[in-house]
């Protein structure tokens, strides 16, 4: 089984925030995660594809 939509967070231990980052930085960061993770899931991929989440700044 496989996955045809991956979307790459800061780090493993922290798939959906950044700890590195201030409180304000940090709910921008989480909302371009779920903005990524949304635009992913209407993308048509017929092979695995890697979605990238912008740097916040």
């Amino acid at each position: 089984m496989g996955v045809l939509r991956i979307v790459l967070g800061a780090a493993v231990t922290h798939p959906f925030g950044d700890p590195d980052l201030e409180e304000a930085d940090e709910f921008r960061y989480r909302r371009r995660v779920v903005e990524t993770a949304v635009a992913a899931l209407e993308a048509e991929v017929s092979e695995p594809t890697v979605f990238e989440v912008g740097a916040v700044g």
